[in-house]
């Protein structure tokens, strides 16, 4: 009898856990009432007070990188031997100009330039999404005082 509700108990728990796993979350976009020129501008000046530097930055995207070295949790899970912290990824695409649309993406980059290193995607991680949502807060106060 007890074996029998135990077993029962585990299979909702299961199916229950199964149940709350939410799907994919939607892009991380972004939209400011100003020009791209600006609303780039704007981002690297962000971006880099916290510690960025540019990848590389072309007329419609602009990539980010800076050491994850705050994130014990990317250290134990993505650092290696060589390279204890990985780095933090953001690429931002642009598209139309006043009102400008930007969607992001962020990853995390191990042995950054190395042939062993690997690219992992983090755009649906909440922690991810609310950091680069608070810089994009930051952006847009910024935009509004001009």
């Amino acid at each position: 009898m007890k074996r029998n509700v135990l077993v029962s108990f585990v299979s909702i728990l299961i199916l229950g856990g199964c149940q709350s796993i939410p799907g994919k979350l939607p892009d991380n976009e972004f939209t400011f009432n100003s020009g791209r020129t600006s609303t780039k501008n704007a981002i690297i000046k962000t971006f880099r007070s916290r510690d960025y530097h540019i990848v590389r930055n072309t007329q419609s995207e602009l990539v980010m990188d800076r050491p994850a070295s705050d994130s014990v949790r990317a250290q134990l899970i993505y650092g290696s031997r060589q390279n204890g912290a990985p780095d933090a990824r953001v690429i931002l695409t642009f598209s139309g100009d006043n009102p400008t649309r930007v969607r992001s993406v962020a990853q995390i980059v191990t042995s950054n330039g190395r042939a062993s290193g690997r690219i992992v995607d983090m755009s649906q991680n909440a922690e991810a999404r609310e950091a680069i949502a608070r810089g994009m807060d930051e952006v847009k106060k910024t935009l509004d005082k001009k």
